[in-house]
Protein backbone atom coordinates (compact mmCIF):
# COMPACT_ATOMS: atom_id res chain seq x y z
CA UNK A 1 0.00 0.00 0.00
CA UNK A 2 1.25 3.41 -0.98
CA UNK A 3 2.27 5.51 2.43
CA UNK A 4 0.57 8.94 2.04
CA UNK A 5 1.46 11.91 4.78
CA UNK A 6 -1.61 14.26 5.54
CA UNK A 7 -1.92 16.45 8.39
CA UNK A 8 -5.40 17.36 9.57
CA UNK A 9 -5.85 20.06 12.70
CA UNK A 10 -8.42 19.61 14.40
CA UNK A 11 -9.02 23.57 14.86
CA UNK A 12 -7.27 25.22 12.51
CA UNK A 13 -3.35 26.09 12.26
CA UNK A 14 -1.82 25.47 16.09
CA UNK A 15 -0.63 28.67 16.72
CA UNK A 16 1.52 29.56 20.06
CA UNK A 17 1.73 28.13 23.66
CA UNK A 18 -2.34 28.56 24.07
CA UNK A 19 -3.06 26.39 21.64
CA UNK A 20 -5.63 23.47 22.25
CA UNK A 21 -6.37 20.76 19.85
CA UNK A 22 -9.54 19.06 19.35
CA UNK A 23 -12.55 19.57 17.13
CA UNK A 24 -15.81 20.73 17.82
CA UNK A 25 -18.17 17.29 16.32
CA UNK A 26 -17.73 14.09 15.26
CA UNK A 27 -19.79 15.38 12.08
CA UNK A 28 -16.37 17.32 10.81
CA UNK A 29 -14.21 14.45 11.35
CA UNK A 30 -16.24 12.13 9.68
CA UNK A 31 -16.45 14.20 6.56
CA UNK A 32 -12.58 14.63 6.81
CA UNK A 33 -12.42 10.89 7.15
CA UNK A 34 -14.34 10.16 4.13
CA UNK A 35 -12.99 12.30 2.16
CA UNK A 36 -9.29 10.96 2.76
CA UNK A 37 -10.23 7.20 2.31
CA UNK A 38 -11.42 7.58 -0.86
CA UNK A 39 -7.77 7.26 -2.04
CA UNK A 40 -8.15 3.79 -1.66
CA UNK A 41 -4.12 3.51 -2.09
CA UNK A 42 -3.75 5.00 1.07
CA UNK A 43 -4.18 4.34 5.15
CA UNK A 44 -6.19 6.93 6.97
CA UNK A 45 -5.88 6.85 10.76
CA UNK A 46 -6.83 8.97 13.76
CA UNK A 47 -4.84 9.88 16.95
CA UNK A 48 -7.45 11.97 18.84
CA UNK A 49 -7.35 11.72 22.55
CA UNK A 50 -10.45 10.08 24.42
CA UNK A 51 -11.11 12.89 26.97
CA UNK A 52 -12.49 15.81 24.96
CA UNK A 53 -14.00 13.82 22.38
CA UNK A 54 -16.67 15.45 21.09
CA UNK A 55 -19.88 14.20 22.37
CA UNK A 56 -21.70 12.92 18.99
CA UNK A 57 -18.93 10.10 18.20
CA UNK A 58 -20.14 7.12 17.87
CA UNK A 59 -19.94 4.04 21.12
CA UNK A 60 -18.57 7.39 23.16
CA UNK A 61 -22.38 7.31 25.15
CA UNK A 62 -22.70 3.47 25.61
CA UNK A 63 -18.88 2.44 25.63
CA UNK A 64 -17.83 0.82 29.03
CA UNK A 65 -16.49 3.17 31.47
CA UNK A 66 -14.71 0.85 33.98
CA UNK A 67 -12.17 0.08 32.00
CA UNK A 68 -10.41 2.92 29.80
CA UNK A 69 -8.79 0.38 27.13
CA UNK A 70 -12.23 -1.33 26.84
CA UNK A 71 -14.10 1.95 26.88
CA UNK A 72 -11.53 3.00 23.59
CA UNK A 73 -11.80 -0.21 21.64
CA UNK A 74 -15.66 -0.10 21.79
CA UNK A 75 -15.46 3.36 20.41
CA UNK A 76 -12.89 3.00 18.19
CA UNK A 77 -14.82 -0.34 16.78
CA UNK A 78 -17.89 2.17 16.53
CA UNK A 79 -16.16 4.55 14.58
CA UNK A 80 -14.78 1.97 12.06
CA UNK A 81 -18.20 0.36 11.85
CA UNK A 82 -19.79 4.34 10.99
CA UNK A 83 -16.98 5.14 8.31
CA UNK A 84 -17.19 1.10 6.83
CA UNK A 85 -13.83 2.06 5.12
CA UNK A 86 -10.84 -0.90 4.54
CA UNK A 87 -8.32 1.97 4.57
CA UNK A 88 -9.41 3.53 8.11
CA UNK A 89 -7.78 2.12 11.12
CA UNK A 90 -9.17 4.43 13.87
CA UNK A 91 -6.93 5.38 16.91
CA UNK A 92 -8.44 7.14 20.32
CA UNK A 93 -5.42 7.89 22.29
CA UNK A 94 -5.94 6.53 26.40
CA UNK A 95 -6.72 9.58 27.74
CA UNK A 96 -4.20 11.68 25.88
CA UNK A 97 -0.96 12.18 23.68
CA UNK A 98 0.50 13.14 27.34
CA UNK A 99 -0.16 9.72 28.98
CA UNK A 100 3.29 9.23 26.29
CA UNK A 101 5.37 11.39 28.63
CA UNK A 102 4.48 8.51 32.13
CA UNK A 103 6.41 5.98 30.16
CA UNK A 104 9.67 7.44 31.24
CA UNK A 105 9.24 9.82 34.46
CA UNK A 106 13.24 10.09 34.55
CA UNK A 107 13.38 10.83 30.72
CA UNK A 108 10.41 14.11 31.57
CA UNK A 109 12.73 14.87 34.26
CA UNK A 110 16.00 15.09 32.70
CA UNK A 111 14.35 17.14 29.90
CA UNK A 112 13.82 19.98 32.38
CA UNK A 113 16.17 19.66 34.53
CA UNK A 114 13.90 19.02 37.75
CA UNK A 115 15.15 15.56 39.21
CA UNK A 116 12.00 15.71 41.84
CA UNK A 117 9.88 15.15 38.48
CA UNK A 118 10.97 11.75 38.24
CA UNK A 119 9.40 10.53 41.65
CA UNK A 120 6.01 12.60 40.93
CA UNK A 121 5.44 11.16 37.94
CA UNK A 122 6.26 7.66 38.44
CA UNK A 123 3.72 8.19 41.39
CA UNK A 124 1.44 9.04 39.20
CA UNK A 125 1.41 5.95 37.32
CA UNK A 126 1.87 4.14 40.53
CA UNK A 127 -1.81 5.35 41.69
CA UNK A 128 -3.23 4.68 37.69
CA UNK A 129 -1.65 1.26 37.32
CA UNK A 130 -0.13 2.43 34.39
CA UNK A 131 0.63 5.19 31.78
CA UNK A 132 -2.08 4.32 29.62
CA UNK A 133 -4.51 5.32 32.52
CA UNK A 134 -3.30 7.98 34.06
CA UNK A 135 -7.34 9.71 35.15
CA UNK A 136 -8.72 11.62 32.54
CA UNK A 137 -10.71 14.05 34.82
CA UNK A 138 -10.87 18.11 34.60
CA UNK A 139 -8.03 18.12 37.62
CA UNK A 140 -6.03 14.89 36.73
CA UNK A 141 -5.68 14.84 33.33
CA UNK A 142 -2.58 14.40 31.88
CA UNK A 143 -1.72 17.29 30.15
CA UNK A 144 -3.10 19.05 33.22
CA UNK A 145 -0.56 17.22 35.96
CA UNK A 146 1.98 17.87 33.67
CA UNK A 147 1.35 21.77 33.46
CA UNK A 148 0.95 21.58 37.04
CA UNK A 149 4.19 20.14 37.99
CA UNK A 150 5.87 21.82 35.29
CA UNK A 151 5.51 25.72 34.88
CA UNK A 152 7.14 25.90 31.19
CA UNK A 153 5.99 22.55 29.76
CA UNK A 154 4.38 23.35 26.08
CA UNK A 155 2.77 20.33 25.10
CA UNK A 156 3.30 21.16 21.47
CA UNK A 157 6.58 21.19 21.38
CA UNK A 158 7.66 19.55 24.50
CA UNK A 159 5.41 16.56 24.40
CA UNK A 160 6.79 15.24 21.05
CA UNK A 161 10.56 15.72 21.79
CA UNK A 162 9.99 14.03 24.89
CA UNK A 163 8.09 11.19 23.20
CA UNK A 164 11.19 10.54 20.81
CA UNK A 165 13.51 11.11 23.27
CA UNK A 166 11.70 8.16 24.87
CA UNK A 167 12.03 6.33 21.75
CA UNK A 168 9.36 4.55 20.13
CA UNK A 169 10.50 1.13 21.43
CA UNK A 170 9.78 2.13 24.85
CA UNK A 171 6.46 3.90 23.96
CA UNK A 172 5.26 0.52 22.38
CA UNK A 173 6.29 -1.34 25.52
CA UNK A 174 4.74 0.45 28.57
CA UNK A 175 1.37 1.63 26.44
CA UNK A 176 -0.67 -1.95 24.72
CA UNK A 177 -2.78 0.41 23.34
CA UNK A 178 -0.78 2.63 21.47
CA UNK A 179 1.09 -0.83 20.01
CA UNK A 180 -1.86 -2.06 19.06
CA UNK A 181 -2.64 0.96 16.61
CA UNK A 182 1.03 0.77 15.47
CA UNK A 183 0.84 -2.72 14.91
CA UNK A 184 -2.58 -2.27 12.77
CA UNK A 185 -1.40 0.25 10.91
CA UNK A 186 1.94 -1.45 10.46
CA UNK A 187 0.13 -4.46 8.81
CA UNK A 188 -1.64 -2.33 6.59
CA UNK A 189 1.48 -1.42 5.20
CA UNK A 190 2.77 -5.00 4.99
CA UNK A 191 -0.23 -5.29 2.70
CA UNK A 192 1.33 -3.17 -0.33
Amino acid sequence: MKRCHILVEGQGIAAGPNHKGGVGSYTKIRQELQLLSLNTGCIVTTMVDLYGLPTDTPGLATAPTTNPRQRVEAIESAIAGDLDRTNFVPHVMLHEFETLMYVNPQRVADHFGQPALADILTADVAESGEPEFVDDGPTTAPSVRLARHITRYLKSTDGPVIAAEIGLEALRARCPHFDTWLTNVESYLDEG
